[in-house]
């Protein structure tokens, strides 16, 4: 293993305490002259925090002067550029769902790994500014963690190319880790870098000192191993980490909206948008178009609305009539998008129609004591773990299905009871179905089942679904699945993946799925609400014969370990 540590933290213990208390009074003088130029949480760090102080002494050779220019201009950067002031909701879903920028794991010396993809990086003038300020925010986020402890900053080149390069990035990088995060990097690692940048490689060891350059490494398939183990890199640096790099914080906006916040042009937001989906697509069924939906138009939808549910108040949820006055996603969502076009007349038709179906169909009355507790320790179908973009997923097992003509309304319930709850609390973030079909025949076929499913999400929970992921189809149920395309649009098809177990975990990382799916997630997928009868007690409820409940149980009993 080769040493890439600066051992700073190491280094600052040997600082002279008289010097860091030197610097840390004119410091708090400078912040009494010009408060406002400082930030009140960098002040309260600046009294707490030795190290603070430290990393600038260290680049300053103990020099107080020197040192003292250095963190003065640091700490009045940080007010300017809003460090403590940013969060998730400054930054695109677009660009948490690509991978761009993230951390995965550790070093061989126990440095947090930040992974930067060179092949995903664009120059796309608007965003500039956006992307320089994640960039700050995922490296402010690890200087908290580490308190001096080091990072390593792994660039990814691997299939980058002059398209990818920006060199005022760049710039901007280096010199923020140099001024800003001073003895925060312990090593940068350049992973396969091609032949077409290496002037451009050149262009940043220019920028570096003879120090710095020490702890700048070339690397390729061979030689990463050197650095970091196999089991602290994600899947496409041929690693074995499961962790998620994908996920997408709850408060993220999408690009459209935060163009909207942020007075970008027209079509800026698209030009982003379009180049992430290419790293990553899922499926937006509304999405794309929507996002640029305006206010006016769902103000208007909304109106709408409320004054046809107001004619016949008694066919309506009051909440959800509620969720149409004050949630723009749930009104939104049903302005469809005809050549461009967004219709608000066939989106109120859809909306109310999708309206009175809630009332009629009870959505809002199901709940736990409307299932059975076998139908939950069997496991056919639940919501668990998230995708890589960090969407959840809804796991539906081929095998458990079985049409039992007295159990049918129920199952069908039961559908529509966990998708409500994963809707309410996405709020448009999306979800990821998972058709797992191993051991599963024609008999499991149920197209009633399917039909019904395909109608729930398309006109009652439009643009909920993200991608559907068919796992181990196996060759009697390709007449089915090709039956099932041809319910959806060309746009729904491009976003079902038929995966394996080879790829599987190119969608959803084994961390993120349960035992059964060859996962590594300890939580527990078979928990059986308190209110939950037994098959028998719900099927005297609802007038079922007992000797259905028995046809039921003696089926679901099967798949209660497997």
């Amino acid at each position: 293993m080769k040493d890439l540590t600066y051992t700073a933290f190491k280094e600052a213990a040997e600082i002279p305490l008289h010097l860091v208390e030197e610097v840390r009074q004119r410091l708090l003088e400078d912040v009494a002259q010009n408060a406002h130029l400082y930030h009140e949480r960098d002040v309260d760090l600046i009294k707490s925090s030795n190290w603070s102080i430290q990393r600038f002494l260290l680049i300053s050779k103990n020099n107080v002067e020197v040192a003292l220019k250095r963190i003065i201009n640091a700490f009045q950067w940080r007010k300017s550029f809003g460090v403590l002031d940013m969060s998730d909701k400054d930054f695109p879903i677009e660009l948490y769902r690509s991978g761009y920028c993230f951390v995965s794991g550790k070093d061989l010396n126990g440095a947090t790994l930040l992974i930067f993809r060179g092949n995903i990086n664009r120059k796309i003038k608007s965003w500039v500014p956006t992307m320089k300020r994640y960039f700050v925010y995922q490296i402010e986020k690890l200087d908290k963690l580490n308190d001096g402890k080091g990072l390593t900053l792994l660039m990814d080149c691997k299939g980058a190319g002059l398209k990818n390069v920006d060199s005022e990035a760049l710039q901007f990088i280096t010199n923020m880790f140099k001024d800003y995060y001073p003895r925060l990097l312990t090593a940068t690692l350049i992973h396969k870098l091609p032949s077409v940048l290496e002037t451009i490689h050149k262009l940043v060891q220019s920028w570096l000192s003879e120090d710095e350059k020490k702890y700048l490494h070339l690397t390729n398939t061979k030689t990463i191993g050197s650095y970091i183990a196999i089991d602290q890199l994600p899947h496409f640096l041929k690693g074995t980490n499961t962790q998620s790099y994908r996920t997408v914080p709850v408060d993220a906006p999408s690009a459209h909206e935060l163009s909207n916040r942020l007075g970008l042009k027209e079509g800026k937001a698209e030009k982003l948008s379009k180049h992430f989906e290419q790293i990553f697509p899922i499926l937006d069924s509304y999405g794309n178009s929507l996002e640029k939906v305006s206010k006016s138009l769902i103000q208007e939808l909304r109106q709408k609305a409320v004054e046809r549910v107001e004619k016949n108040p008694e066919l309506y949820y009051e909440k959800d009539v509620e969720k149409v006055k004050l949630n723009d996603w749930f009104v939104r969502r049903f302005l469809h998008n005809y050549k461009s076009e967004v219709d608000v007349n066939k989106g109120l038709e859809a909306l109310d129609k999708a309206l009175k179906w809630r009332k009629s169909y009870g959505v809002l009355d199901l709940s736990d004591k409307d299932f059975t507790k076998e139908g939950y320790i069997s496991a056919g179908a639940f919501v668990y773990g998230n995708d890589r973009n960090g969407s959840p997923v809804m796991i539906m097992r081929g095998k458990v299905s079985k049409k039992i003509k007295s159990w049918m309304k129920t199952a069908h319930q039961y559908l529509v009871y966990i998708i409500e709850k994963v809707d309410i609390q996405n709020d448009g973030k999306g979800l990821t179905i998972l058709m797992d079909c191993r051991e599963t025949g024609i008999k499991n076929a149920d197209m009633d089942t399917l039909k019904f499913l395909h109608t729930v999400f398309n006109e009652y929970y439009p643009g909920l679904v993200n991608s559907s992921l068919v796992y181990k189809m196996p060759v009697v149920l390709e007449a089915v699945y090709k039956m099932v395309r041809s319910w959806l649009n060309d746009e729904q098809t491009k976003y079902i993946y038929v995966v394996s177990k080879k790829n599987i975990n190119d969608y959803i990382t084994a961390d993120q799925l349960p035992d059964i799916l060859l996962g590594t997630n300890p939580a527990p997928y078979r928990t059986v609400p308190e209110e939950a009868p037994t098959s028998h007690q719900l099927a005297h409820k609802l007038g079922i014969k007992p000797e259905k409940a028995d046809k039921l149980v003696k089926h679901l009993e099967k798949f209660y370990d497997n």
